[in-house]
């Protein structure tokens, strides 16, 4: 399809499409993280982040996605979560 006969609707659909696997993906994933605070408490952040990836990967997959184009995003997602986290916990 050229430039010339891309729409907006097809553009939209794409974007859309893109962001409710993100979103899926991202909502896993925070509560991988949850889960491996509640399991492996006395680990590192490190060695959980590992395990939250290690399953976020195996998501990724089973939901036909590709994980060499998410890890990156998934990656920065949890260290941007937990720093948000860790920022608000101190509050309450």
């Amino acid at each position: 399809m050229s430039n010339s006969q891309t729409k907006i609707s097809t553009v939209a659909i794409g974007i859309i499409q893109a962001m409710q696997t993100v979103h899926a993906i991202y909502t896993v994933v925070a509560n991988a993280m949850d889960a491996a605070e509640k399991a492996n408490s006395g680990q590192s952040g490190a060695d959980k982040k590992l395990w939250v990836l290690a399953y976020a990967r195996d998501v990724v997959l089973a939901m036909g996605d590709n994980w060499d184009e998410l890890l990156e995003k998934v990656s920065t997602f949890i260290d941007q979560l937990k720093s948000a986290y860790n920022t608000v916990k101190v509050l309450f």
